[in-house]
């Protein structure tokens, strides 16, 4: 593998910024470091779910990428996910475990920055998980593609932290 820019960017880290999913496999297949950060602290993951590309995404995660690393301002994959109000990749990344209540360097919650729409998918994606795991524990499944209800979910006024 080639040696990092000055910056601390590698060819899968490039490749992600890009969204080039087909280099990006072919760079894991071929041992690139999941793990690699830039000098901000960036990772695979991270220059992803910033550019909002859901299939990248979904492979780095596939792939194991690491879900709740934090870049040198504290931003999470979610948080920059819904920063810039990209909802397939939040619902992803919030489908795959990362922390709705995710807080950076600032202060500011992932939730403090959604729009409508990232709002609801992360209403959405929390109900569908809170009921997957209360059906779990009460030995039933859940149906791939069932409709779920959804509770009122609504950050705190005090903390910003989901309900």
């Amino acid at each position: 593998m080639l040696l990092p820019s000055r910056q601390g960017y590698t060819a899968l880290l490039i490749a992600c910024q890009c969204g080039t999913l087909d280099l990006a496999v072919l760079l894991i297949a071929n041992g690139a470091n999941l793990s690699a950060v830039t000098n901000r602290r960036m990772s695979a993951l991270h220059l992803a779910a910033e550019g909002g590309d859901v299939d990248l995404v979904r492979m780095l995660l596939m792939a194991g990428a690491p879900l709740e690393t934090r870049s040198s301002t504290g931003d999470t994959p979610l948080t920059l996910a819904t920063y810039f109000g990209h909802v397939e990749a939040v619902e992803k990344l919030l489908a795959m475990g990362a922390n709705p209540n995710a807080i950076d360097d600032d202060g500011h919650v992932a939730g403090r920055w959604y729009d409508e729409a990232v709002a609801e998918a992360v209403k959405k994606q929390i109900s569908k998980t809170l009921r997957a795991a209360r059906k779990q524990r009460q030995g039933s499944s859940v149906a791939v593609g069932e409709e779920l209800e959804m509770p009122d979910v609504e950050p705190d006024s005090s903390t910003g932290l989901l309900a």
